[in-house]
């Protein structure tokens, strides 16, 4: 009774929610709150701009019951529109269980009797969740937000920044959606996602890693370095000069104004990387999202290819769910080189090309010492071209760096 006052009420109160709900009059138990809906759908079919007062008035004998509505509450509709919509569905899968045991009773055959059962919880589903089906004039309506924010950048990048300008030309920066980059162990996985995780926190943006392979001092040493210039190996053998010390000071400084949220934990299962992400978004304002690794995913399954398929599909409802970049690393299988990479190089590579709106190989070729030439290769791209990006592998700094496109390897 409580969750068809609070979901009628904000309907009253905002009648644009009519067209976000599948919940009708006739799923309403209460008598008053579903004439005051009708009543409600009848003054916005009739041309009206009804109110709480002019509903009221036009359910006569209901009128102190109606009144106990707030006029002004419209928040958290969709909170008791889910709710309500829980309550219906768990109401009709009681009634169908009803008539499921008044058919055993019966003398109806058992395909006759699960042919009902069937309908009637198809129905069930279907009218209170058939609001996903959508025309495309009404995804076209909802694209039409979008479209117009784009126009506004005016040439501005619409995602959030990788790192390399040729990247973004290709891909339009970071948007919603899933991101995997492959390479085998130690060319460069990780320190390339934390080129990235820097590029989108020194552009004003929330970033969160989950690190299932290394630790917080391990990534956070790497970023030092990056970011201060200080030999990586110095770094982690104490070695530093005096040199050092004042860029690791500025260094720190600048990572106190970044938004970057850690959580290094080996165990992490599926449950606890949903929990994870979810909190760094609503608690902690993170905008993307960076995973190491796929394959070291605690997941459900008999073989290790249902496992990598699980956390795939995992990393993709994350993406798709909490609306963000979602950038999963992946072990590749080896790559020789005079081999052009492609989407069989990923392990368990057919969960990859399913989920992946992009995906990106790390191919390494030497240039000189302590510095060498890569490509990283776009080999899929949903939503524009695939090809090269040149970058240099710092090994000095653990890091890449942007470079003018040179001869580089074809993709």
């Amino acid at each position: 009774m409580i969750l068809e006052k609070e979901f009628v009420m904000r309907l009253i109160n905002d009648p644009m929610n009519m067209g976000k709900t599948a919940i009708k009059p006739k799923d309403i138990g209460v008598k008053a709150y579903r004439e005051a809906y009708q009543e409600l759908s009848k003054q916005l079919k009739d041309g009206g701009s009804p109110t709480l007062l002019t509903v009221i008035d036009g359910c006569p004998g209901h009128e102190s019951l109606l009144a106990e509505m707030n006029s002004t509450e419209k928040a958290n509709f969709k909170y008791y529109e889910t709710q309500l919509s829980a309550d219906i569905q768990r109401r009709r899968l009681y009634l169908a269980k009803e008539h499921f045991e008044t058919g055993l009773e019966s003398q109806d055959t058992p395909k006759e009797i699960i042919e009902t059962l069937e309908e009637e919880i198809s129905s069930s589903w279907v009218e209170t969740d058939h609001r996903s089906i959508k025309s495309l004039y009404t995804c076209a309506l909802e694209f039409g937000p979008i479209l117009e924010k784009r126009h506004n950048l005016k040439g501005a990048l619409p995602g959030i920044p990788t790192g390399f300008d040729r990247l973004n030309s290709m891909t339009g920066g970071f948007q919603a959606g899933t991101y995997y980059i492959g390479a085998r162990p130690s060319q460069g996985k990780t320190a390339l996602m934390l080129t990235m995780m820097r590029a989108a926190m020194k552009a004003g943006h929330g970033a969160g890693l989950i690190s299932i392979e290394s630790s917080d001092i391990e990534l956070i040493s790497r970023t030092l370095s990056a970011e201060a210039s200080v030999n990586a190996s110095a770094l982690k053998h104490g070695a530093m000069t005096s040199r050092d010390y004042p860029k690791l000071k500025a260094a720190y400084s600048r990572l106190k104004g970044f938004n970057g949220q850690v959580y290094f934990n080996t165990k992490t299962d599926i449950p606890t990387l949903e929990a994870t992400a979810r909190v760094m978004v609503k608690n902690y304002g993170v905008e993307i999202l960076f995973i190491d690794y796929l394959q070291r995913i605690n997941a459900k399954g008999g073989t290790k290819f249902e496992q990598v398929l699980n956390a795939s599909r995992a990393v993709t409802d994350i993406a798709k769910g909490l609306s963000i970049p979602v950038v999963c690393l992946v072990q590749t299988g080896r790559v020789a080189d005079s081999e052009a990479p492609s989407l069989n190089h990923f392990q368990y590579s057919s969960a990859i090309e399913q989920d992946a709106d992009v995906a990106i190989i790390i191919h390494n070729k030497s240039l000189e010492s302590g510095t060498e030439i890569s490509e990283l290769c776009v080999l899929k791209n949903r939503d524009g071209e695939v090809g090269d990006v040149p970058v240099y592998f710092n090994r000095r700094l653990v890091s890449f760096e942007q470079i003018d496109p040179p001869k580089s390897l074809k993709c």
